[in-house]
């Protein structure tokens, strides 16, 4: 299932200042949609040359952060599993030494892959977000893009919701 993220997948393009809109979507996406499998996930992260920042990875519950080497751009993947009920995924990719207009392009890449137009979303003190609740047609997938403008950073998160055999 993890043949699809070798080493020549869309994580290993480019370094961070060389970072697009359009790669930082498509490397958003590539960890978002990694099968929930923590070993995976890390596996993949250091074949694309990632290196861990920290790693917490338990019988239910795993927080795994990631950076490229000069520690612009930041992978974070959180999974929590209850048992066989559900599994709650949350993966995020922040890039660091952006501005407003690239947030404002990588809000505008996300309204066109989701299809409709974001709403206003509250984000942490220092934020300017918007979000796509429910973008596949229900609760169970959410994303958001923020800007800080003080850190100069961008981030996208996403969430899923994997209930029973999903």
């Amino acid at each position: 299932m993890l043949a699809a993220f070798s080493a020549s997948s869309l994580l290993g393009l480019g370094s961070a200042p060389e970072m697009d809109e359009d790669r930082l979507m498509a490397v958003f996406f590539q960890l978002h949609d990694a099968p929930p499998d923590p070993d995976g996930v890390e596996k993949m992260l250091e074949e694309n040359g990632y290196v861990r920042v920290s790693s917490i990875v338990g019988d239910r519950q795993a927080i795994i952060e990631y950076a490229d080497r000069k520690q612009l751009l930041f992978l974070i993947y959180e999974l929590e599993s209850y048992s066989s009920l559900a599994i709650n995924i949350q993966s995020s990719v922040s890039l660091y030494e952006t501005n407003e207009k690239f947030a404002e392009k990588l809000g505008n890449l996300m309204s066109v892959r989701m299809g409709f137009s974001p709403a206003p979303f509250e984000d942490d003190a220092g934020w300017q977000a918007v979000a796509w609740p429910g973008a596949d047609g229900s609760s169970d997938v959410a994303f958001s893009v923020s800007h800080n403008t003080e850190h100069q950073v961008t981030r996208i998160w996403g969430h899923r919701l994997l209930v029973g055999d999903k």
